[in-house]
């Protein structure tokens, strides 16, 4: 299986970031309620992972998808699908 390259264009990052923003909205949490349950010091810099603008560490990501409720297996298969 060949994938095209994630590294020059950030399309891993901006797949995580959508994904994440969408997931987020589906839970009808504000930017600013999701900021302080993950941690991030602000809702700008969520934002900014979910536009691809920032790469989110695994550590937020994680937290992340714990509160969504969402199975870090199921949400990576999504994001690799995509890439192919």
């Amino acid at each position: 299986m060949e994938y095209r390259s994630m590294n020059s264009d950030g399309l891993v990052t901006t797949l995580i970031g959508n994904k994440i923003k969408g997931l987020r909205r589906d839970a009808g949490y504000t930017a600013v309620e999701f900021a302080q349950l993950i941690g991030c010091k602000s809702a700008q810099q969520l934002y900014r992972y979910e536009r691809g603008i920032n790469k989110i560490d695994i550590d937020t990501l994680v937290s992340a998808l714990k509160i969504l409720r969402v199975d870090i297996k199921e949400f990576f298969n999504e994001v690799m699908w995509e890439v192919q």
